[in-house]
């Protein structure tokens, strides 16, 4: 007998069609790093706890049935930054685009990003550890900034840097703190990071809403596996007093444009604020789900 579907494992077609949209008008991005970040995004309402995994399936059908480069880089993204069973999922759908001669450029550089260095350095009672992320064949890095707080050892802030050329990442570096810093050893780094994130679950600090798109790509960075990392809730962008930083301006060298990703996730300048300014925000707490 055929099994009738209930009607929470049909994805409303609104939902969907919205979802989608996201991909209009970024045909032509083509950094890796533009498209993890288009990837991140999209997958924040689809990996909803209460989004059922059919809805999840009909998200990566819909983006096949697209059937253009950008779609066919997002499914290589969730191929690479998803939980399972979404991942494989979509990897599957991203080989088939490509079967049929459907292959963005940069697909395979996804989720290919990997810790090069890191430092952890303290000043005002916040302990920042940075990370300096590179990618296979990119001339330029990326940099993740982590504050933790002190007092309560919790994850307060996680910030993923654009690609950054050597001049940029060093101004980065010395403008995160004016003290002196400490290198760190990869696995002294993911264990510092997992265990003030798993502090900050257990206090119910929340992180803001710009820190939901990147998370799975730092924790892929550091550890090889997006979900290792456990991190702690983030706040929706209603809720997030300090949202507009995620409209702060990328500053754009002559040289190069700024594409829609990079505005969005703020540029060198943006980023240094961002880092300066965690030590003075307070922890965001939100009762804890039963």
């Amino acid at each position: 007998m055929a099994r009738v579907p209930r009607r929470s494992d049909v994805p409303p077609e609104p939902l969907l069609a919205e979802l989608l949209s996201l991909l209009d008008g970024h045909e032509a991005v083509d950094e890796p790093a533009d498209l993890e970040l288009l990837t991140g995004t999209l997958m924040i309402p689809v990996m909803i706890p209460e989004v059922p995994d059919a809805a999840r399936r009909a998200s990566v059908d819909r983006l096949q049935t697209r059937a253009d480069r950008t779609a066919g880089a997002t499914l290589a993204g969730l191929a690479s930054l998803a939980p399972q069973p979404l991942a494989a999922y979509a990897a599957a759908a991203a080989e088939r685009l490509t079967a049929q001669g459907i292959a963005h450029r940069s697909a395979s550089a996804i989720g290919t990003l990997s810790v090069a260095s890191a430092t952890h350095v303290v000043e005002d009672g916040i302990e920042y550890v940075v990370a300096t992320l590179e990618r296979p064949g990119a001339t330029t890095r990326q940099y993740a900034i982590i504050a933790i707080d002190q007092p309560t050892d919790a994850l307060a802030e996680c910030i993923l840097t654009p690609p950054l050329t050597a001049k940029e990442g060093r101004a980065l570096l010395r403008d995160v703190s004016d003290q002196p810093s400490t290198p760190i050893a990869p696995a002294a780094l993911v264990a510092r990071v997992a265990t003030a994130a798993a502090v900050a679950r257990e206090l119910g600090v929340c992180l803001g809403s710009d820190a939901a798109p990147i998370l799975p790509i730092v924790s892929r960075a550091l550890t090889g596996d997006p979900g290792a990392i456990r991190w702690p809730e983030t706040l929706a962008p209603w809720e997030d007093e300090d949202g507009d930083w995620a409209d702060e301006p990328f500053d754009t060298p002559p040289r190069q444009q700024a594409s829609p990703e990079r505005e969005r996730t703020g540029g060198r300048a943006a980023s240094q604020r961002r880092a300066k300014r965690s030590s003075q925000r307070s922890a965001r707490k939100r009762p804890r789900r039963k």
